[in-house]
C-alpha cells in the first residue's frame, strides 16, 4: 500500500464520518485558539508593561521601596510615604550631566482618575514604548494655572471635550467631600492613546495645583480643607475688587453687625492665617501683589513634590547619580532605574501569567482527550470497516498506522484552523485592543514559537492515537465479520 493510497483511505474515512470528525476537529481548534491567544496576550502584556516608560534614566522619590516608588510615579498606584522638597529637586536638576527633569506632584483625583501636577517638560521628554513621545489628539498643553490636559481614557470615559470644566478632589476616592467646587479646571488638550497609565491621568500644571488652594485669578479663595459649617476666609491674593466683594459676602454669611472698616480688617487678618503666613514669609502688601502676578505668569513653584524623573546626557553616569541620590545627606531620597524596577515588578505579577498558561495547557489537553474519546467511540462502529480492509489484504500493522494517521490528521486540521482563528482575530481586533487596552497585538505575527506549539499539539495527538490503534490491532478478522445478536 503506497503512501498516497494510505492517506487517501484515512481522508475518506474521516469524510465518511464527517459530522463526528468536524466536531472533533473543532474541539481541537478551539483549544489551540485559546492556547495561542493566551500566549499572544501574555507576550503582548509583558511587552506593553516593559514599554510603560522609556527614555527615563532615573526616577527619584522619597526613600521607601523600589516597587512602591515605581507604582505611584509611573502606574499611579498607591501613595508616596512622604514628599520631597523643591530644594532637593532643584539641586539634582542643576547638576552636571543632567539633561532634563520632570517634576511630579500627586495626591488629588477626579472621579477616580489620578491628577498629576507637572510642567511643560512632561510633554516634551516623557516617552513610552520604543521611545515614542506624547502627542495630542486635540488641543494643546496647559498655558494657564486653571488649564488641564486629559489622557485619552479620561476623556473617553467621562465624555469630556475641549472647553469643559472639571473639579478635582483631595484623595483618590471617586466621591469626595473636599472638592474645589469654586476652582474648576478647563480642558485645553486631550492626549492621543498610549496604552499606558498616561491615558488614565488628568494633567495640570504645578502652579495650577498650588493656585487651586489659594484661588485662580478672578475666583473666590478657600482654605485647603474648609469646615462644612465654617465661612470661607478671604485671601490677599485676589484682585482688589474681588477682595471687596468677598468682604461683603463674608459679612452676609456671618450675619455680622461690624460697624467699621477697621474692625473688619482685623477679623480678616485673623481668619485663615494667610496674612500671618505672608508676614512670616517676609511679604507685605506689595509682596502679596507680586505673588498674584506670579500666579498670572505661571511661574509659581511648588513647595514639595512627590517624585521627579531624570534624563542624562550620558547614560553611563546613571549609577553614579543613583548613588548620589541614595546617599543624599539633606533628605532621605531613593533613586531607581525604571528598567530594573519594571523587571522586578514583572517577576511579582508574572505569577498570573504562569497561571493563565497552565489553564491554557489544560484546555489543550481536554481538546485532545475529546479527540481520543471520539476515535475510541467510533471503533465499535468501524469494526466491520477494519475487517473488510483486513480481508482486502491490509496487514494489522497497516490498520494500526491508519488509525494513528487519522488522529494526526485531525490534530493537524484542528491546529491549522485554530491558528487561522487566532491570526484572523489579531487582524480584526488587534487595532481596537491596542487603542483601548494598550496591548500591541498587531505586532505579534506568526513566530517560530507558534510553529512549535502547533507541532507539539500534533505530536501529542499522534501519541494518543496509539491507544485506539492498539485496540484495532488486537481485533481479529473473525471478530469483525461475526454478527453478534
Amino acid at each position: 500500500m503506497t503512501l498516497q493510497t494510505f492517506l487517501a483511505i484515512a481522508w475518506r474515512s474521516l469524510v465518511n464520518r464527517r459530522a463526528t470528525a468536524f466536531l472533533t476537529i473543532l474541539s481541537v481548534a478551539l483549544s489551540v485558539t485559546l492556547f495561542l491567544g493566551v500566549d499572544k496576550i501574555r507576550r503582548s502584556a509583558e511587552t506593553s508593561f516593559a514599554a510603560t516608560i522609556s527614555g527615563t534614566d532615573l526616577i527619584v522619590g522619597a526613600r521607601s521601596g523600589q516597587i512602591n516608588l515605581l507604582l505611584y510615579s509611573v502606574f499611579r498606584i498607591g501613595n508616596a510615604t512622604t514628599n520631597i522638597s523643591w530644594e532637593s529637586y532643584e539641586d539634582f536638576a542643576g547638576r552636571d550631566g543632567v539633561e532634563w527633569t520632570i517634576p511630579l506632584s500627586l495626591g488629588d483625583s477626579h472621579q477616580g482618575f489620578r491628577v498629576l501636577g507637572t510642567n511643560a517638560d512632561y510633554f516634551t521628554y516623557f516617552q513610552y514604548g520604543a521611545n515614542r513621545s506624547l502627542s495630542f489628539a486635540t488641543g494643546t498643553i496647559f498655558d494657564a494655572p486653571q488649564d488641564a490636559v486629559l489622557g485619552a481614557e479620561v476623556a473617553r470615559s467621562l465624555g469630556y471635550d475641549l472647553g469643559d470644566e472639571l473639579i478635582i478632589s483631595h484623595g483618590l476616592v471617586s466621591v469626595s467631600f473636599a472638592d474645589h467646587q469654586d476652582k474648576p479646571f478647563i480642558v485645553t488638550g486631550i492626549l492621543a492613546p498610549t496604552g499606558t497609565p498616561v491615558d488614565r491621568t488628568v494633567h495640570v500644571s504645578l502652579s495650577g495645583l498650588e493656585a487651586v488652594h489659594a484661588g485662580f485669578p478672578g475666583t473666590p479663595a478657600k482654605t485647603r480643607r474648609p469646615a462644612a459649617d465654617a465661612p470661607d476666609p478671604a485671601h490677599g491674593e485676589d484682585h482688589d475688587d474681588d477682595h471687596a466683594h468677598e468682604e461683603d459676602e463674608t459679612h452676609g454669611a456671618h450675619g455680622a453687625d461690624e460697624a467699621g472698616t477697621d474692625e473688619h480688617d482685623h477679623d480678616h487678618a485673623d481668619a485663615g492665617g494667610h496674612d500671618a503666613h505672608a508676614t512670616a514669609g517676609g511679604h507685605d502688601d506689595h509682596g502679596t501683589k507680586d505673588e498674584h502676578d506670579d500666579h498670572a505668569g505661571h511661574h509659581h513653584e511648588a513647595d514639595q513634590l512627590t517624585a521627579f524623573m531624570v534624563g542624562l546626557k550620558n547614560r553611563t553616569s546613571v549609577l553614579a547619580l543613583q548613588r548620589a541620590v541614595n546617599t543624599y545627606e539633606d533628605e532621605a531620597l531613593l533613586g531607581i532605574i525604571p528598567g530594573l524596577a519594571l523587571t522586578e515588578l514583572w517577576s511579582v505579577v508574572g505569577v498570573v501569567e504562569t497561571a493563565l498558561l497552565g489553564i491554557s495547557l489544560f484546555v489543550v489537553a481536554i481538546g485532545l482527550m475529546c479527540m481520543l474519546t471520539a476515535i475510541l467511540t467510533s471503533l465499535n462502529e468501524r469494526r466491520r470497516e477494519i475487517a473488510v480492509l483486513r480481508a482486502a489484504g491490509a496487514r494489522r500493522g497497516q490498520i494500526f498506522s491508519l488509525l494513528v494517521a487519522e488522529a494526526a490528521l485531525i490534530a493537524l486540521l484542528g491546529s491549522i484552523l485554530g491558528g487561522a482563528m487566532v491570526y484572523g482575530g489579531l487582524h480584526l481586533l488587534g487595532p481596537m485592543m491596542e487603542m483601548r487596552f494598550g496591548l500591541p497585538l498587531t505586532q505579534l505575527g506568526p513566530s517560530l514559537l507558534d510553529l512549535w506549539i502547533l507541532l507539539g499539539v500534533v505530536g501529542a495527538a499522534t501519541l494518543l492515537g496509539f491507544i485506539p490503534a492498539w485496540r484495532a490491532y488486537q481485533n481479529s478478522l473473525a471478530d469483525g465479520l461475526t454478527v453478534k445478536l
